[in-house]
């Protein structure tokens, strides 16, 4: 059985699936505008599923594609959710800015919010920042699979560099041990152009472990 044939197949049993999903709720349900919305998706998913099985390298293709969409539909709007919640817990003090071909980056300064921590000076995309000793500055940036991070990182004083997606920004704001997807060490200049995984907000960190105020450039394409 060739690959096309047996992708058809699989999406055939898929749709049988979701078909027997929705006749268990559609059944015996009372005869309102959502069940006649129930049967319609039935039906389909019934239909698609039989067509794929009877044909799967014309039918189960189409069925596929569907499915595919439907996968992609929901993970970006799973992941859209997850992003609004993680700048809505954010500190109001956020600047929002547009990073170029980046997209929206709020803006903060400082690492322990719960502490109120924050610093007055808020880290400006593009523009020189001082970060005091042991002190820190991140960047959530928003990006999708596939997209580049670039940019440009200068400093008087060695930085640690990381880039974080939500999960270990978290750990890492909790001081618990994080896993990054982009790290430098300790440095004074660096050049950024790193290819990101997945969707989401991604967080630039810039640490300062020394104990000297660093004067840093920033500057993100």
């Amino acid at each position: 059985m060739d690959e096309k044939r047996k992708e058809g197949y699989i999406a055939g049993v898929i749709c049988l699936l979701i078909f027997a999903v929705f006749l268990s709720f559609s059944w015996g349900s009372a005869w309102n505008q959502s069940s006649q919305l129930m049967w319609i998706f039935t039906l389909f998913f019934g239909g698609l599923g039989a067509g794929s099985i009877w044909k799967p390298e014309v039918i189960g293709e189409v069925a596929s594609q569907i499915l595919k969409n439907i996968a992609k539909n929901t993970e970006e709007s799973s992941s859209s959710v997850t992003d609004k919640k993680q700048i809505q817990n954010n500190s109001p003090g956020a600047v929002q800015t547009m990073a170029h071909n980046v997209g929206t980056m709020n803006i903060y300064s400082g690492k322990d919010e719960k502490n109120n921590d924050l610093k007055d000076k808020i880290c400006q995309e593009n523009e020189t920042i001082h970060i005091s000793p042991k002190d820190s500055c991140f960047y959530p940036i928003k990006l999708k699979k596939g997209d580049y991070l670039k940019g440009e990182i200068s400093s008087d004083v060695p930085l640690d560099i990381y880039l974080l997606d939500v999960e270990n920004y978290a750990r890492w704001e909790k001081d618990k041990s994080f896993n990054e997807e982009y790290s430098t060490g300790s440095i004074l200049t660096t050049k950024i152009n790193h290819q990101v995984p997945k969707r989401g907000t991604w967080y630039l960190v810039l640490e300062n472990n020394g104990r000297k105020a660093a004067t840093t450039k920033v500057i993100i394409y």
